[in-house]
């Protein structure tokens, strides 16, 4: 099982490595925005099968119409809000790729892993909002680790 897993982190590093070797010879023939653009068209036409394979398997009659709507306007939203964030990250990141080399684009994006957990344990506490809750559930076991 070790031996498993071990391949697959390296298949995913392998992969991931070599789409930012592809991106920046990418960019020797397309601007940032029309790369991504192109990018994440690529992206939602491999998707559009399984959202209706997902949407065939989960056909629920019960549901009263009012909650679907409802549901569904909030999918919506959060799926722009979401698609636009991601658009902007990714073109900046293709920007970026213009100036640099791709393994300092590939370690200041992996950057991310170190630095999101740190900020979501400090931000909080230095700009004085709320209180930051990290709760850990084991059945009906809730524990608190920070709260001021």
């Amino acid at each position: 099982m070790k031996l498993k897993n071990g391949g697959m982190l390296l298949l995913t590093a392998f992969i991931w490595g070599t789409a930012f070797v592809a991106q920046s010879v990418g960019m020797d023939y397309l601007g940032p925005f029309s790369f991504n653009g192109i990018r994440c068209l690529i992206g939602a036409v491999a998707l559009l099968p399984c959202i209706c394979f997902l949407n065939r398997m989960n056909k629920d009659t019960e549901t009263d119409c009012s909650e679907k709507e409802k549901s569904g306007k909030d999918l919506i939203t959060g799926g722009i809000a979401c698609g636009v964030l991601l658009f902007t990250a990714g073109s900046l990141q293709q920007a970026g790729i213009q100036y640099t080399t791709a393994g300092k684009a590939g370690f200041i994006t992996a950057f991310y892993i170190v630095i999101v957990p740190v900020l979501g344990i400090f931000l909080p506490f230095l700009l004085g909002s709320g209180s930051l809750h990290l709760r850990i559930r084991n059945d009906s076991f809730q524990r608190r680790l920070f709260d001021h």
